[in-house]
């Protein structure tokens, strides 16, 4: 297991790359606005995640491993359980904090898109990847159940499904998944506005809320 790195720099967009033949995502770094050179093994379009905290989810099949890559340095990587599951490169993977291969703790999180599913494991922990099977209620319409998204990791937990009233899922790992939810105050300006859209951001160990407002009546959109 190479330990030889804690935290990475900001983190990249890795992005699907067609055409050339090429079957790799091509990486671009946010913080620098240039694309990522180098070679990553086992690297595909379909088999990685990045997460916000700046490591890449890799599912290697040909090699049966799995791992967190810093994209930055090839040999720069945390070895892993092998996620058993083929699941959908739409899935949102996160890290409770900073993963400090050796002590432990750390929560790899993979949220499954469309289905109620996450899966999880904890870094320099022996144990297998754990699915479990969630229910936070059903969507008013369809009756269907609700799914997570999106989400955010802050301070060891995860935060999830804000609505502009200020109601926010929590989930943590105590050690097996627990569900919670809070309630925040939000701007008045919401009591004028039709719908909103929001958005979970973590940064520099604090939880931001961003809001896209919707005005039907002509007055458009603001944030």
């Amino acid at each position: 297991m190479d330990t030889s790195s804690s935290s990475v720099r900001l983190p990249c967009l890795a992005l699907e790359q067609h055409g050339d033949g090429s079957n790799k995502p091509a990486l671009f770094s946010i913080s620098e606005k240039k694309a990522i050179a180098g070679n990553i093994p086992g690297l595909t379009n379909t088999n990685a995640w990045p997460t916000p905290q700046g490591w890449i989810l890799v599912r290697d099949t040909a090699s049966a491993t799995t791992f967190l890559q810093n994209p930055h340095d090839s040999d720069d990587k945390i070895q892993l359980p092998h996620l058993p599951q083929d699941l959908p490169s739409r899935c949102s993977c996160l890290l409770s904090g900073k993963p400090a291969a050796l002590t432990g703790g750390c929560v790899v999180l993979l949220v499954h898109p469309f289905a109620t599913a996450i899966w999880y494991c904890r870094i320099g922990d022996d144990e297998e990847w754990a699915k479990h099977d969630y229910d936070i209620g059903i969507q008013a319409q369809d009756k269907e159940k609700v799914p997570i998204c999106p989400i955010a990791a802050c301070d060891g937990r995860f935060y999830f499904n804000a609505d502009a009233l200020g109601n926010i899922g929590v989930l943590e790992f105590a050690p097996t998944p627990a569900f919670a939810s809070v309630e925040v105050a939000v701007d008045g300006e919401f009591d004028y506005v039709d719908s909103a859209q929001v958005f979970l951001v973590e940064s520099e160990g604090e939880l931001y809320m961003v809001s896209m407002v919707y005005e039907y009546g002509g007055g458009g959109v603001t944030d």
